[in-house]
């Protein structure tokens, strides 16, 4: 029928595509085929991209241009460290491949945006906080935040090992206080439901119960009584965690991390030589610019290791805890020497 028209027939007018459609379109051809933490990242590194174009007057995908995805990388740049910028730079490339298989843009647009260059101390002071910095971060915040959300996020982050989306997912109804168990001990329930925007990473196999000390779970019942947001999600739920808004973002746990491992808030003095009113990081916002603060994982990775090293866990026993397998834990996490092995079996078997 002559009426009806393939997609051959017809071409489109980049000109004429609103650019929120189009990451719309892109971030619904991705899903099924990338993880719900890949969908995230890119829905975040998306809705940035969108707001910047909109307040320089980039509304449709014509407007995009090599000029203007590099303007907007130089702007990122500008705001986190190049370890995260990398992330950006992936999505916005991804995007724009996307956009060229829909003949909307040049082949070579993506290839505007290169990938930065990585310092590898940069990365590699990102694998784990060490216990010596932690408790100096805990000390801090107990004495001057205690039991605000900045202390009640890193302490519950540091204790149980979780993941930022185990703890974004907890409910009021999730903690049993230690009166309440007949072990005496209180603790956290972390339950995988998807549907109400709250998955855990491994789904159903990453549901667990953690066993809280009573220092931590005293915290947990100081910042409800006196701090907690009284909101619920928009699934009615009560979260633990909140915000004005209801339950937090992930970006918002993170950046509550990178704001609080900058050592000129926890010690007061800067490893790197700047004073606070040079270094852009002391904004809250560019927190993850100082070359001292980490995001969640380094603090997940420090409390494994803790406890596999100076807690005397078992793998088996961290396996359950933290919902990571006892081969991952061999590989990844444990810091554990020879000589401490070596430590350990002396005082088991010959003292």
């Amino acid at each position: 029928m002559d009426s009806i028209r393939t997609m051959s027939d017809h071409t489109l007018n980049p000109d004429e595509i609103d650019l929120d459609r189009m990451t719309d379109r892109f971030l619904t051809d991705r899903e099924g085929n990338k993880s719900k933490a890949t969908i995230y990242n890119n829905r975040s590194h998306l809705a940035d991209f969108n707001d910047w174009c909109a307040d320089n007057g980039h509304t449709t995908v014509g407007d995009l241009d090599p000029f203007v995805v590099l303007d907007y990388k130089n702007h990122v740049k500008d705001r986190v460290k190049a370890s995260t910028l990398r992330g950006y730079v992936s999505t916005i490339r991804e995007f724009l491949r996307f956009c060229n298989r829909m003949n909307l843009t040049s082949g070579n647009l993506a290839d505007a945006i290169e990938y930065p260059e990585v310092d590898p101390e940069d990365l590699s002071r990102d694998t784990m906080l060490d216990m010596e910095t932690n408790q100096e971060i805990l000390d801090y915040l107990k004495r001057f935040e205690y039991a605000h959300l900045r202390h009640t996020v890193y302490a519950l982050l540091w204790h149980t090992g979780c993941r930022m989306g185990g703890l974004r997912a907890l409910d009021l109804d999730d903690y049993t206080p230690a009166s309440d168990t007949d072990k005496g001990v209180a603790r956290l329930q972390f339950q995988h439901r998807p549907e109400e925007d709250t998955p855990l990473k491994n789904g159903r196999g990453g549901e667990r119960i953690v066993n809280l000390k009573p220092e931590f779970s005293t915290l947990i019942e100081d910042y409800v009584d006196h701090h907690r947001k009284d909101v619920t999600d928009d699934y009615g739920r009560f979260p633990m965690i909140t915000t004005s808004h209801g339950r937090p973002a992930l970006s918002t746990i993170q950046g509550q991390v990178y704001s609080v491992t900058r050592p000129c808030i926890y010690s007061g003095d800067c490893p790197h030589g700047y004073t606070q009113s040079e270094c852009e990081a002391t904004d809250f916002d560019k927190a993850p610019k100082c070359p001292s603060s980490v995001s969640p994982h380094p603090l997940r990775r420090g409390s494994i290791t803790h406890h596999l090293k100076n807690d005397g866990w078992t793998y088996e026993e961290s396996s359950l805890r933290f919902n990571v397998s006892v081969d991952t834990l061999k590989q990844h996490y444990d810091e554990t020497t020879q000589v401490d092995v070596a430590d350990v079996l002396a005082d088991r078997h010959f003292s």
